[in-house]
């Protein structure tokens, strides 16, 4: 390798060019300090692929950016959204505190419905009904209530004009409801039907399906078995128990207001606790709207009849007895009817009015096995014209019915050995005399021992 000396000879000493590579004076190699070798600049030679690289690098950069700033504002659009519909629900939505009764009876009643789907069988669901006609005695002793709060599900008409209404509790499938029965007002005492012309009729009129309304009245009591305590219009147990259906007397309706939760004013004579006081004045005025408590039957019989507790109509017609040797069943006819020829087997009786106009028939036969529900779908389906007044009990369940010009009503008692029931069909234009009779009629049927069969 070749060295320089910038100054001297190594050998001789003589001064040296610093150019030269040999002493001029001696001839000696001149030694010097090797030269670095330049690095090229490698940041100037490009290397492939590298732009390609850096262009997509920045382009995953900018899209994340817009895919966050997207995120972004579409979180604080519906944040705004959110607080928009909250203000909008807080200012329409009116909090109504619920009497203590009406809580009382909803979380009385609700807890049997989760008991009764976990009940292993059938002796245990039946025992649960029982259990809860003894709560409702508990908790409501009087049956009449005031300023309940529910939603109206229903509201109707029957062929007559008279109401009917359904109103759902709060949170519940609890219903409390008239009847839907046209002919009640002749057929039945424990009317609950909303008769058209009256003030409320004229306040339901302004109402509709949905409305959160302020309800006063009182409920009715179950009927002789005392199975509900308060009467149930459901046709299963299953349905009695899960989607109650409790018949109720209104007296009053009134919408909730838009603007204000409090209660409108108390009725006179109503079982609510802490209900203000009315005046002398006011109590006169409004001792005849509302019903009296009717306090529950303390005993009856199983084979009482359900209209037990009605009062037989005036009528100018005379009755005879009827008694079934076979089956066991009596019932009580009008005197001026003529019996037609009676059946060989001997399982009832046809009478007809003189002029043939009306038709009563009294039957029973051997069970082939059904349940109450069965009969009762069977007399539903083969009904042949508007269906009107239906009302189903433990054993027994009644259905009417309107066929063009006539009026037909039918009361059907059922054991698992036998089944006895009446059929009554006169003409249309004769319910007012007619339906007197039938309230006298089906109050003396009284049914032989279902539990055989004959």
């Amino acid at each position: 390798m070749e060295v320089r000396n910038t100054s001297s000879c190594a050998k001789c000493g003589s001064s040296i060019n610093p150019e030269a590579s040999f002493c001029q004076n001696c001839g000696a190699p001149i030694r010097s300090e090797p030269r670095p070798t330049p690095r090229p600049n490698t940041s100037d030679i490009p290397v492939p692929g590298r732009r390609q690289v850096n262009r997509v690098g920045r382009f995953i950069l900018v899209v994340a950016f817009l895919i966050f700033l997207i995120l972004v504002l579409d979180w604080s659009f519906s944040a705004s959204n959110r607080s928009g519909t909250a203000s909008s629900n807080t200012s329409s939505t009116v909090s109504v505190q619920l009497p203590p009764s009406e809580v009382a009876f909803i979380s009385t009643v609700t807890p049997f419905e989760e008991r009764y789907g976990k009940a292993a069988n059938e002796y245990q669901k039946s025992a649960l009904r029982s259990k809860r006609a003894q709560a409702l005695a508990a908790i409501l002793p009087s049956l009449s209530v005031e300023n309940w709060v529910g939603q109206i599900s229903s509201m109707t008409t029957t062929s007559d004009g008279n109401g009917t209404i359904s109103v759902v509790l709060p949170g519940s499938q609890i219903k409390v409801v008239t009847d839907n029965n046209s002919l009640s007002a002749s057929l039945d005492s424990d009317n609950t039907l909303i008769p058209q012309g009256s003030q409320l009729y004229n306040d339901l009129a302004n109402l509709a399906q949905g409305d959160t309304v302020f309800f006063s009245g009182s409920f009715l009591p179950s009927d002789a078995n005392q199975l509900d305590y308060i009467e149930e219009l459901s046709l299963t147990e299953e349905g009695s128990m899960t989607e109650p259906a409790f018949l109720f007397r209104f007296v009053r309706v009134e919408k909730q207001s838009a603007t204000s939760s409090e209660k409108p004013s108390p009725y006179v004579g109503s079982g609510e606790q802490g209900a203000e006081s009315t005046t002398p004045q006011e109590s006169s005025q409004q001792a005849d709207v509302i019903p009296a408590p009717v306090a529950p039957p303390a005993s009856a019989t199983k084979a009482a009849p359900a209209a037990a507790t009605m009062e037989p109509v005036t009528s100018d017609e005379r009755f005879k007895p009827y008694a079934n040797r076979r089956f066991g069943f009596s019932i009580d006819y009008p005197q001026s009817f003529v019996a037609k020829n009676p059946p060989v087997d001997g399982d009832g009786i046809e009478l007809a009015s003189s002029d043939g106009s009306a038709i009563l028939v009294a039957s029973g036969s051997n069970n082939p096995g059904f349940d109450l529900a069965k009969y009762y779908e069977i007399a539903v389906q083969s009904v042949k014209g508007d269906l009107g007044y239906r009302r189903v009990a433990s054993d027994w369940f009644v259905v009417s019915w309107r066929r063009r010009d006539r009026i037909v009503y039918q009361k059907t008692f059922v054991g698992k050995g036998s089944e006895n029931s009446f059929t009554f069909s006169y003409p249309f234009n004769q319910r007012a005399e007619y339906g007197r009779i039938v309230v006298t009629i089906e109050k003396s049927f009284c049914p032989g021992d279902l539990r055989q069969s004959w």
